[in-house]
């Protein structure tokens, strides 16, 4: 997949203080692009997090040897805490796309392994 969702999670918030940890394991790689950047990165309910950040990973591809194609699949995680979401049913989903100044790529996640997605509510103070 190029750009698009992976995966998409209801999940039911009960405290409108809370934070949202969410962490996704699994595999990732860059095809046939000698030189690219894709990221992986979690929306809620259809907006990147912005308190405190995005939520996101890259991979970033330079072959020096442009008339080789390397197929890189390697472990990738994307990890991180959204705060400031309302309590209530949150749609949390894992999206694939390019990094700025970049055109898509052709990605593949979690091919031939196990993948894990976490969702928990917690609390900072």
């Amino acid at each position: 997949m190029d750009v698009g969702t992976l995966y998409t999670v209801t999940y039911s918030k009960k405290f409108g203080a809370s934070g949202l940890n969410v962490l996704w394991s699994g595999s990732a790689q860059e095809m046939y692009a000698p030189y690219g950047c894709s990221r992986w990165y979690f929306t809620f309910n259809d907006s990147e997090c912005s308190n405190p950040g995005k939520i996101e990973s890259i991979k970033l591809n330079r072959y020096y040897e442009s008339n080789k194609v390397v197929y890189y699949n390697s472990p990738f995680t994307v990890q991180g805490t959204c705060q400031g979401i309302s309590a209530g049913d949150v749609t949390v989903a894992l999206k694939v796309g390019s990094c700025a100044n970049y055109s898509a790529q052709e990605t593949l996640t979690s091919w031939g392994t196990k993948t894990s997605l976490m969702i928990e509510e917690t609390f900072h103070g």
